[in-house]
């Protein structure tokens, strides 16, 4: 079982990871596949990317990362570190000075902000964390294995341009390497790299931090030193603490770098955020997963080893025998030819969504369109009037003043009545004063009147009236929640159960806030005014009653029983004027209770509004995923994913999919159920506004669809529309269909297909032809579907030819053994391919990012050139590294490292022992090993005299004496001065004319001299 750890750096890496698992669910599922372990570690500065790795989906399955993937880079305080830099003996030898760092970093920074150093000191201070999360996936890694065998292939994937994944990459390979050695007898625990260079014209963001460019450059010759084991990075993990190299040097770092643009040769360009990691991801599933014929899979391991062909590294004429170089890269290129089944998929998947939304925001069905965008109902005012939608709702005027209970504390109380119940019960019960009770006749009426009182200003519904209604204002806030809940509640069913659309129930909720409005303004109003009216009437009856009582004598009484009329009349006056207060004091209540009514259901109404936008939203992205999927024509080879399907038959049958009542309406019935299960028992607008986030609502919606969508994709998998089948489809059967009576047609296509096939990576033919021994390696790979095997159980005739145009199609051919069959996937035909063995100087970006690099370390904008110097290398400056290019034969160039040796001690006059003239002479720093190179009686014309070979070897002791000897500033700031004292002699010596040709030249050499000085020592 081959073995296999993916790791991220930073968004690119990220990005690649996911774009592998999708691919990898998108073919296989949850299911394990044999012979196949892999895992996932992803290093991030980013809170953000890191929190949403655990999070990932493809269509609804998770795809996410589990917390043990992850590793979290934390903020480390700089300015602490480096003002107690003698504690991190780790950091020291390769962080530079505090003051270098002024200016260069923001207050509270966290990410590497495109720099690559800092970048480097953040992963510094989590390398532990960083260790320790390896160590534990590889342990996994090996435990899940029959053999325990320490065998791991290590991917690792990042862009160079930022200063996260660049800024670390080194590092990270170099503290990889130092844990597993690389077994060079069985290929054990091999080493490859994914690198995106940066465009050389990117988006307006990625060049924000003024490094982009120069950070690609700077990591390219890191990684070309780093191949070449002339850059052995200090131990970020060194027990020690002494501050020492990786050791033991490893026999090699890693055994192949892809290197990729986001063009390729054709000039077709894919975008950086998504399609180049989709790319890199598929390119790394084919290796891991497609090719599983055991031949194939060595080639293309060897391949990825950089083995098929002499990797010696490049040298040139100033620099014999001394690996300069490396050839440890690769490009590649591929192509996948097939059904866009996943494309097919979610176009259904879509169409389904789009109606799901539509029907709850609308509601309207049409035969032969389905579901559309448009209400039924507009005007809701003569419903929401209607009497029994106001006692439903619980907002009619009984209900309104408090005469009829609601609360459900207040049905409990059994012994409450309405206003009018209450009130008729009283002048019952004080009817007894006539009939059962000894009180004297003349007394009658004031007993009744204190008993009416009484009840009125003590026992009404246990408190009195007033009493009563100021509870209920200092409760009013619970009134209005019930109120406000249950008519949400009410309208939630009705939208749940398909009765109304949401579109729909926002104009009914603002008909009925329109009505409520009226009620506040107008109808409170005028039933006070008509009540205070009758309240007047009734005392005046009852003022007028108890003047007839005091004339009632006893014959009246007793022949014509007029003090029993006169009580009786009295009883019922006394009634309706209590009555009358009580709904007053009810009215004033409603007065202020409708008011706060109407403001929790305006707020009900946004909270159905903003469920409006957000629907409106998904609708809209849905829509756009419509009109991106299923629309193509013809193939066109020039894509990257060749697609052969029949759009039109595709929209046919969707068509009839929508078009589907039935289905239609009990999906659409299931997903609302869906949500109402999200709920947690409580159906309400604002319980979905409170528990279900726009996200979880559209991964709900995307669930549902799906499922729906394959079990319609089940039944649709042999269906045949118009003759052509729509899904199951494969690409054999299709090009057969397509070509099988034209081989002539079928070759050109083929040969086109090939043709396309083209590496992420232009070369620039002038650096190719400048070294024979670099031309690069290409070799290409086809990966043929199991059902076009040419003795398989399908068409063995059109199997052959479609075999036979692909071993033609390129000039060079294409090997048999280079032809391979998967296993599974009869859906598509992948071409690979790849050219290796070459030095990063033929890539055409290289010399426009050297150009950034240069510009940045030498610009004039101090900042910049500031910031670009200590940050661009993980440690050292420019001059540490190699250049990428064949160094230019230009002697004039050499004449700033005289000037240094010449002011360093490096350089004696001495007599010839032949001549006895005195000859200036580069002193040798071992005498028994170096040279000693003469320069001649004319220091400033000596480097003339000398070969390409004694000036390099000239600069090379001049960079040691400044490495051993120059490194405290104080001693760069003397020689500097040194050199400047020099110039000033010398222009004495030229009669003090600063346009001598002599002086200029010299005054050129003293200026780059110290520009080597400023940056040379720099870290």
């Amino acid at each position: 079982m081959e073995t296999h750890l993916i790791i991220g750096i930073g968004g690119t890496g990220s990005r690649i990871i996911h774009s592998l698992k999708s691919t990898i669910e998108q073919s296989h599922g949850s299911a394990s596949h044999e012979g196949v372990n892999i895992d996932y570690l992803y290093i991030d500065t980013s809170a953000t990317d890191l929190d949403n790795a655990l999070t990932w989906k493809e269509k609804t399955n998770s795809i996410a990362l589990a917390p043990a993937n992850l590793v979290r880079i934390n903020k480390t305080d700089m300015d602490a570190i480096l003002r107690n830099i003698d504690a991190y003996p780790n950091i020291k030898p390769w962080i530079g000075h505090a003051a270098d760092w002024e200016g260069s970093l923001k207050a509270g920074e966290i990410a590497a902000a495109q720099m690559r150093r800092y970048g480097r000191f953040l992963l510094a201070g989590d390398i532990n964390k960083f260790i320790s999360s390896l160590n534990a996936i590889v342990a996994s890694l090996i435990n899940r294995t029959e053999d325990r065998v320490r065998n791991i292939t290590f991917h690792i994937c990042c862009g160079l341009a930022g200063g996260t994944g660049s800024g670390m990459l080194i590092d990270i390979i170099a503290q990889i390497r130092k844990i597993y050695p690389f077994d060079e007898a069985r290929y054990h625990n091999s080493i490859f790299l994914y690198t995106l260079l940066p465009e050389l014209t990117p988006t307006s963001w990625a060049t924000a931090g003024g490094l982009y460019h120069a950070n690609g450059y700077a990591c390219m010759k890191e990684l070309n030193d780093l191949s070449l084991l002339k850059y052995i990075p200090h131990d970020l993990s060194d027990p020690t603490r002494q501050g020492r190299r990786i050791n033991p040097v490893p026999a090699v770092f890693f055994n192949g770098c892809y290197v990729f643009t986001n063009q390729n040769e054709n000039d077709v360009q894919l975008n950086v955020e998504e399609e180049i990691p989709a790319l890199v991801g598929n390119y790394i599933y084919q290796q891991i997963y497609s090719i599983n014929n055991p031949a194939a899979r060595e080639w293309i391991n060897r391949l990825s080893r950089c083995e098929n062909g002499i990797n010696d590294p490049e040298g040139d004429d100033l620099h014999p025998g001394k690996a300069m170089r490396s050839k440890r890269f690769i490009s590649f290129g591929i192509k996948r030819i097939g059904i866009p089944e996943v494309e097919i998929k979610s176009h259904f998947t879509a169409k389904l969504a789009g109606q799901t939304l539509l029907q709850l925001l609308y509601n309207r069905w049409f035969d032969g369109q389905g579901f559309v965008n448009e209400p039924r109902i507009k005007e809701f005012n003569a419903y929401v009037a209607a009497p029994e939608q106001q006692h439903r709702w619980l907002l009619t005027d009984s209900h309104n003043i408090l005469s009829m209970l609601f609360l459900p504390a207040d049905r409990e109380k059994t012994s409450w009545a309405s206003f009018e119940q209450a009130w008729e019960k009283k002048r019952t019960e004080c009817a007894t004063i006539v009939t059962t009770e000894a009180i004297p006749k003349t007394e009658w009426i004031m007993a009744l009147k204190k008993r009416y009182d009484t009840y009125y200003t003590e026992t009404f519904r246990g408190e009195g009236v007033s009493r009563f209604f100021q509870l209920r204002e200092k409760d009013m806030k619970d009134t209005v929640r019930y109120l406000a809940g249950h008519i949400d509640k009410d309208l939630f069913k009705h939208w749940n159960n398909a009765q109304y659309g949401l579109v729909e129930t926002g104009y009914l909720l603002n008909s009925l806030i329109q009505l409520l409005e009226n009620k506040i303004n107008v109808v409170t109003g005028q039933h006070l005014e008509k009540l205070i009216r009758q309240e007047k009437i009734f005392i005046e009856k009852i003022t007028a009653e108890d003047a007839y009582w005091t004339k009632i004598g006893w014959i009246k009484d007793v022949a014509f029983k007029d003090r029993i009329r006169s009580f009786e009349r009295q009883n019922h006056n006394l009634e309706q004027l209590y009555l009358t207060r009580t709904m007053i004091a009810g009215w004033h209540h409603a007065r202020k209770l409708l008011p706060e009514v109407k403001k929790s259901l305006e707020e009900l109404l946004d909270k159905i509004y903003k469920l409006q936008a957000n629907l409106n939203t998904l609708l809209k992205q849905n829509q756009e995923l419509i009109d991106k999927t299923c629309n193509d024509g013809q193939p066109r080879i020039s894509d990257n994913f060749v697609k052969f399907y029949d759009s039109a038959a595709i929209r046919d049958v969707t068509r009839s999919l929508v078009q589907s009542e039935n289905l239609q309406k009990n999906q659409t019935a299931g997903f609302r159920a869906a949500v109402e299960n999200m709920l947690e028992g409580i159906a309400s607008f604002t319980q979905l506004n409170k528990k279900v986030t726009l996200s979880e609502f559209a991964n709900q919606l995307e669930k549902h669809t799906v499922a729906t969508s394959d079990m319609v994709n089940e039944q649709m998998k042999d269906i045949v529309d118009g003759g052509k089948k729509v899904l199951n489809v494969s690409i054999t059967e299709k090009l057969r269909d397509t070509y099988q009576h034209s081989k002539e047609e079928l070759e050109y296509f083929i040969r086109g297909l090939v043709a396309q096939a083209a590496v992420f990576g232009k070369y620039d033919p002038v650096q190719e032809n400048q070294n024979a021994q670099s031309t690069r390696t290409m070799e290409f790979m086809v990966i043929l579907p199991p059902d076009a095997q040419p003795n398989g159980t399908k068409d063995k005739t059109f199997n052959h030819m479609l075999t036979d145009a692909f071993k033609t199609s390129r000039n060079a051919g294409i090997p048999e053994e280079n032809i391979i069959y998967t296993a599974s996937r009869n859906t598509e035909i992948v071409l690979i391919n790849i050219h290796n063995l070459f030095p990063l100087r033929i890539l055409s970006v290289a010399e426009g990012l050297k150009t950034r690099y240069q510009q940045a370390l030498n610009s004039t904008d101090g900042s910049i050139s500031r910031r670009a110097r200590i940050t661009l290398h993980t440690e050292g400056s420019s001059t540490h590294y190699h250049d990428l290019f064949v160094t230019e034969r230009n002697k004039e160039s050499y004449m700033r490292y005289i000037v240094i040796a010449d002011n360093t001690g490096l350089i004696d006059l001495q007599p010839n022992p032949e001549t006895e003239e005195k000859e200036y002479i580069l002193m040798p720093e071992n005498i028994l090993e170096d040279d000693i190179i003469v320069l001649g009686r004319q220091l400033l014309q000596s480097h003339h005299q000398l070969s390409f070979q004694q000036l390099e070897q000239f600069r090379e002791r001049v960079e040691v004496r400044l490495q051993e000897q120059y490194k405290p500033l104080s001693k760069q700031a003397a020689l500097k001065s040194s050199i400047r004292d020099k110039l000033a002699a010398f222009l004495l010596m030229v009669s003090n004319n600063p346009r001598h040709p002599e002086f200029i030249r010299y005054k050129d050499a003293c200026t780059q001299a110290i520009a080597v000085i400023d940056t040379f020592n720099k870290k």
